[in-house]
């Protein structure tokens, strides 16, 4: 770890929702499980300081990651993310990237809230409400959500009227030095209830006068408690596969491409058009679906149309 380098904090402290291990060792895909996904995109910092909050299981973390800091939470299952944050000596000289250990997302999204202004850096994601296929409005009432605009954060939270929020927040922020003193000291202060949320701690950073910055990953994440949610985030779409493979030195050729939603060709037909006149003046052209419920884990919509 370099002088002055960030600090990261990863809270997985209660139980996964996928049962009897922490969230962060779920296994994910053959690439490994959260915990190396996570690893991987905070990698993009350099060296940070990692710390990891947990608390059911810890001792299952600690055996598959010995040469990480594991810090225990032992009224887990009692308390929330920021009980488990209080216990973690923040460094006010330096800035601290916090995430709950059962959200998945890439280095481009730390890079996009590295990039932020100073203050709080909270990602979102404004393709919440059709992020995947059977989400039910009592999992959007449940959610974490925001209301945002070009100034800034004006909302967060799961009080926040469905109707009312234009995104979820994506369980990852970052506070740069000013907005870790006032996090350290609403801790301190106890301002917050013993089960109180990041969206809670963002909120009392707010209040000390820090600003807020929404960082929209576009869908570009996933959390544990949806399957389809997370094998469209591994998998992706047809457009979103060529879109990753276009920026990698692979040797081989993609072709340019437009994609759009059936609700955009619905909407306005004749933009769309434009849209591929413009983006693709050569012709013949290729049309191939790209659907988020296409591919799963277990299932493939490859040959179901004509």
């Amino acid at each position: 770890m370099e002088p002055g380098s960030p600090q990261v904090v990863i809270l997985g402290a209660g139980r996964s929702v996928r049962g009897g291990r922490p969230a962060a060792m779920v296994d994910i895909d053959e690439n490994g499980r959260v915990m190396d996904w996570l690893l991987d995109a905070f990698a993009v910092l350099g060296d940070p300081e990692i710390s990891f909050v947990g608390g059911f299981k810890a001792e299952d973390v600690v055996e598959r990651y010995p040469a990480l800091r594991v810090v225990f939470n032992r009224s887990w299952a009692d308390t929330g993310p920021v009980e488990s944050l209080a216990l973690v000596a923040l460094d006010p000289l330096r800035p601290a990237y916090i995430c709950y250990s059962d959200t998945v997302f890439r280095r481009g999204a730390v890079e996009l809230l590295a990039a932020a202004p100073a203050g709080v850096a909270v990602a979102v994601d404004s393709t919440w409400r059709r992020r995947y296929d059977g989400r039910t409005a009592a999992d959007l009432g449940r959610a974490e959500k925001v209301r945002f605009d070009e100034t800034g954060l004006l909302e967060i939270g799961t009080s926040i009227a469905v109707s009312w929020a234009n995104a979820e927040f994506a369980g990852l922020v970052r506070l740069s030095p000013q907005a870790v003193a006032a996090a350290s000291r609403a801790i301190a202060g106890n301002a917050l209830s013993p089960t109180a949320g990041l969206p809670a701690l963002i909120e009392q950073i707010q209040a000390a006068g820090v600003p807020a910055h929404s960082i929209d990953l576009e869908g570009d994440w996933a959390e544990l408690d949806a399957r389809q949610d997370l094998a469209r985030f591994v998998l992706g779409t047809k457009a979103e596969s060529l879109e990753r493979l276009r920026r990698m030195d692979h040797g081989a050729f993609i072709g340019d491409s437009v994609s759009f939603t059936r609700d955009e060709w619905i909407g306005d037909q004749a933009l769309i058009l434009g849209r591929i006149d413009v983006g693709l003046p050569q012709s013949p052209l290729i049309v191939r679906s790209s659907a988020l419920s296409e591919d799963g884990w277990r299932s493939s919509g490859a040959g179901r149309h004509e």
